[in-house]
């Protein structure tokens, strides 16, 4: 620029391309202070518009007076401002929250399986139990076998208890029939009878509904072979999915809320009781248990559920989500300087929920950034400032 005259400049600039451009000159003057205007010029426009300007006496500064504007500033005033919707926040520190959402699966609880199984080879006589879904309480008796085993140590039994009439070997022998699933009635049955049951009855374990069975009336079966499995659906399990960048945030023990696509508008409230140890590398979650009280049995093994996780993430130095620009892997926000400038600053970001993102470095408490309008402000500051910024 050349001056033209007292306090008169000229000067020509070239543009590298069309758009609006920040122009801020300082002026200094000994023993009066220093003075900061901002101008936007712009392509196909002649002269000047002042956007801003801020007077400083003798010995006092700002900080656009004592360095250099950091790139990409630019100056916009009120007007423009409210045309393209700019909207100023604070940088703040607050108690942050965070909610997970997951699929879940309801399943049977398996500490309440039983399975049943012959610790003989046997054949099935008639079926009680005869189909999956059926209910039935302990000691229920569910299937009668014939075993040539089984009726030989009945056979030994009694001719012990006739000879000896009781002590070691007959408790001996009574012990086997017990380990062969007689119970203490059917032995005593036994005794009272004199003589051995050719079909002996299979009992149920625990109360419960038949959720598995491989049997049919008159098949033969060998030692040791699942026939049968009950489970008890008063008390289920609902297993859910967490993604592994959730998982710093989860514990054991955290509340959950579940509900159910076939149960609109209610909802079951449990807590985690166990995030199991390994990830499954092709999903890359981790599953987490949450038990519930089932004593209508509404929660059929099998359901999908969605588990909602309420995440308390503690006090947190946070800005909005909007006011973030997602630069490649910068993370840019503008910070509002006074006088009409806007200047990006670069930040490290952490954790995220909805509303809100975590601010590890580049912002400290209180500073005033913008808040909407973000996408138009970071346009102009890449023209201004060069791609190399972003």
């Amino acid at each position: 620029m050349a001056q033209t005259g007292p306090g008169q400049y000229e000067g020509t600039f070239s543009l590298s391309m069309d758009g609006s451009w920040p122009l801020t000159v300082r002026i200094e003057k000994a023993g009066v202070g220093t003075a900061t205007l901002v101008f936007d010029m712009a392509t196909r426009r002649r002269g000047l518009e002042l956007v801003s300007g801020a007077q400083n006496p003798s010995g006092q500064t700002t900080q656009q007076a004592d360095a250099e504007l950091p790139p990409g500033t630019i100056g916009v005033d009120a007007r423009r401002r409210q045309a393209i919707g700019v909207k100023i926040g604070m940088v703040e520190t607050m108690v942050m929250h965070r909610r997970i959402r997951a699929v879940g699966r309801v399943a049977y609880d398996e500490t309440r399986l039983s399975d049943v199984s012959l610790r003989f080879d046997a054949w099935i006589g008639q079926l009680t139990a005869d189909h999956v879904g059926v209910e039935v309480t302990q000691n229920e008796t569910l299937f009668t076998v014939y075993g040539p085993e089984l009726l030989a140590a009945q056979q030994a039994y009694l001719e012990v208890v006739r000879r000896l009439g009781s002590g070691s070997v007959v408790e001996a022998a009574r012990k086997r029939l017990e380990i062969w699933n007689l119970t203490d009635s059917e032995i005593n049955a036994l005794v009272e009878r004199g003589t051995p049951a050719v079909y002996v009855a299979m009992v149920a374990p625990r109360s419960g509904i038949v959720v598995q069975t491989n049997i049919v009336e008159g098949t033969a079966h060998r030692a040791g072979m699942t026939l049968m499995r009950i489970a008890d659906l008063s008390r289920v399990w609902v297993e859910a999915q967490i993604y592994e960048a959730d998982l710093a945030t989860i514990t054991s023990g955290m509340p959950v809320t579940i509900t159910l696509p076939y149960l609109p508008g209610e909802h079951f409230d449990g807590r985690i009781d166990y995030i199991y140890p390994y990830l499954d590398e092709a999903s890359r979650t981790v599953r987490i248990r949450v038990p519930l009280e089932n004593p209508d049995g509404v929660l059929k093994p099998g359901m999908y559920a969605e588990v909602v996780l309420d995440v308390d993430l503690g006090e947190r130095l946070v800005v909005p989500v909007e006011a973030v620009m997602f630069a490649g892997e910068s993370r840019i926000v503008f910070e509002d300087l006074g006088d009409g400038l806007l200047a990006p600053r670069r930040i490290q970001t952490g954790l995220q929920n909805t509303d809100y993102i975590e601010v590890l470095e580049g912002l400290e408490a209180g500073a005033r950034i913008v808040t909407s309008g973000t996408f138009l402000i970071a346009s102009e500051s890449r023209l201004s400032s060069g791609l190399d910024q972003w």
